[in-house]
């Protein structure tokens, strides 16, 4: 043990003797997160550019139109049916709205004929849009079985629909929805800045290797599941001053909910900071030069932050990519997070918890045994 800790005190000593690390491992992830917030956060909704042709010229279309205006996020634009392919092309309109001729006759008739919407961003854009006009064409229905296929009594009973409308009582509530979905993007940063943290400090035995440090100490009484338990250990305390420090800094400091008790938080944080320790090792275990060892890594934090979810949402991916999300630990990390902004408790995460763990064991086994193995004593470069 005291061999352990001698060689701990070293390798903090040696890794913050260059003042730029306290920029590497305090200021710059705060400084990603916090940066990740502002772009997310200052992103606003802009009105839907729409298209509007109404080819039935009639009361009822006319109401459409306006109750269209008044109940969503729209612009709406006359145009002709020509016009709708350039538009859409050129995204000068984000959809296009076609009320056909012999609306109101239709639903009169109880036959009710399909207004067209035409879009080429799919379902984001479209999804409103027709549950709008789905709920009216029902309403105005209603209507024309009370009229009884009566077309008089039935422009009577919507004239006297459509000059009493519902009165309502608007509430504004505070959708944190998408504050949730913003910090936890921010939050992908972070294990970025953690798993990167993590190699940086494993990655110390690469240098000592180089001086031929590393030959000496194992030729000294320290076995190698020492030296590699100290490595381990002097990344485990960055670790956590890096993800106190964060927390503490978010919290107090910028004043920004992370809808996470701290506790738990930093809990979860310094589960995968092991797993990104583990991680760190290997590379550094596999890797014969330096030149290996920072492609390795590149290799290794790059693509399974993307896959894992820590630049964009995993539901974004394709079906096939989502599966394989599940296989980063930078998902499991995620998603208990997720879980804890919904309000989920301890006990609905262990499996969470207990992957993490899986994932860091499995590591440092990994490590232990390409050490132990080692006999390769040439020069390192």
């Amino acid at each position: 043990m005291k061999n352990i800790l001698f060689l701990v005190q070293n390798t903090l000593k040696v890794t913050f003797r260059k003042k730029g690390n306290y920029i590497v491992y305090l200021l710059l992830p705060l400084l990603g997160i916090v940066f990740a917030l502002a772009i997310y956060s200052g992103a606003k909704s802009e009105p839907v550019q729409i298209g509007l042709i109404d080819k039935d010229q009639t009361a009822l279309s006319a109401y459409l139109v306006q109750e269209t205006a008044k109940a969503g996020n729209y612009t709406l634009t006359p145009l002709q049916e020509t016009e709708i392919k350039n538009n859409l092309l050129d995204q000068t309109l984000e959809a296009a709205v076609i009320i056909p001729g012999g609306y109101e006759k239709s639903i009169v008739a109880s036959s009710p004929a399909a207004i067209k919407i035409i879009s080429l961003k799919g379902q984001d854009t479209t999804a409103w849009l027709e549950q709008f006009f789905n709920l009216q064409t029902r309403n105005l229905k209603d209507l024309a079985a009370a009229a009884g296929g009566d077309e008089t009594a039935f422009r009577g009973l919507f004239q006297e629909y459509s000059s009493h409308p519902l009165q309502v009582s608007a509430v504004e509530l505070q959708d944190e929805s998408v504050s949730k979905d913003i910090t936890l993007t921010s939050f992908g940063f972070l294990l970025m800045f953690v798993m990167l943290g993590a190699g940086l400090t494993s990655h110390a035995i690469l240098n000592e290797k180089k001086t031929r440090t590393y030959h000496r100490i194992c030729a000294s009484p320290v076995s190698p599941k020492e030296y590699l338990s100290a490595n381990a250990l002097s990344s485990l305390i960055i670790v956590t001053v890096q993800t106190l420090f964060i927390i503490v800094a978010l919290q107090y400091l910028f004043r920004i909910e992370t809808y996470v008790p701290a506790i738990l938080l930093f809990f979860i944080l310094l589960l995968f900071g092991l797993v990104s320790i583990g991680i760190g090792l290997i590379t550094t275990a596999f890797s014969s030069s330096s030149y290996m060892a920072g492609t390795l890594s590149t290799l290794i934090l790059t693509p399974t932050c993307m896959l894992g979810g820590c630049f964009w949402p995993v539901s974004l991916m394709p079906e096939t990519m989502q599966k394989i999300a599940h296989f980063m630990p930078q998902w499991w990390a995620l998603d208990a997070i997720r879980k804890m902004q919904s309000g989920s408790s301890l006990s609905e995460i262990l499996m969470n918890i207990a992957i993490l763990i899986a994932f860091a064991v499995a590591f440092f086994l990994i490590a232990v045994y390409r050490f132990a193995r080692e006999n390769n004593i040439q020069k390192f470069v």
